[in-house]
């Protein structure tokens, strides 16, 4: 366990030299609905989306009484649309019986809960919108950090939610939402799927992965 703790507290020293992050407090149900928008496709392709959205409809109130098959039409663009349109509807029916304002005085913890109670909000979603809706502290485990987390191994879970999880009880309040912010930035440029740039990884000298490739490199270079 301290092995762990010093392995974490090095990772956002390192981190934290290089990106700097705040929560930021938004409109939650834009976030809510932008989120559902982005699942399985490019953020350019659900942003379009969501524009189109927000410009046809002046209120949510009036995507509840549209029919699906218009909704579907103003987001096909991120993909998927007969699927997130009834996600959407649902959600945004679920959403008017919460007293968000209430919620927010909550522990994160505690909102996560109640959010992962509305249709089309899982885990990540609901830590996506208290990070930028809500002005709070979480970390949302997309692909991204699900891989560089478990190359690190600051995380053992076999999914996203899982990983999501643990990293929830690990990493300290207030780090939280930079450390995800960092992780995908890392993911996205250095430690990518297939052949990942360790050598350029400032996160390298912390890394699970980068210590066994290092070995076996090591090992390799001693048989010649």
């Amino acid at each position: 366990m301290k092995k762990m703790q010093n392995q974490i507290q090095a990772i956002i020293e390192k981190t934290r030299k290089k990106y700097t992050f705040k929560p930021i407090k938004n409109n939650v149900t834009d976030v809510i609905v932008q989120t559902i928008l982005s699942q399985h496709t490019s953020d350019k392709n659900s942003w379009k989306a969501f524009e189109k959205l927000k410009k046809r409809f002046k209120k949510y109130e009036q995507i509840l009484k549209e029919k699906d098959s218009e909704l579907e039409k103003t987001i096909r663009s991120a993909g998927l649309s007969k699927i997130k349109t009834k996600r959407i509807k649902k959600a945004l029916a679920e959403l008017k019986k919460i007293n968000l304002k209430e919620l927010e005085k909550e522990k994160p913890s505690k909102i996560q809960k109640e959010l992962t109670k509305i249709s089309g909000v899982g885990p990540k979603t609901a830590a996506i919108t208290l990070i930028f809706g809500m002005g709070k502290q979480a970390i949302p485990v997309d692909t991204h950090v699900f891989r560089v987390s478990k190359r690190l191994g600051i995380a053992t879970g076999k999914t996203p939610a899982k990983a999501q999880e643990e990293l929830e009880e690990k990493i300290p309040e207030k780090y939280k939402a930079m450390l995800h912010v960092s992780l995908i930035s890392i993911g996205r440029t250095v430690c990518k799927p297939k052949n990942p740039k360790c050598e350029e990884c400032i996160l390298k000298k912390h890394c699970n992965y980068y210590k066994k490739i290092f070995q076996v490199k090591k090992n390799i270079e001693q048989r010649f």
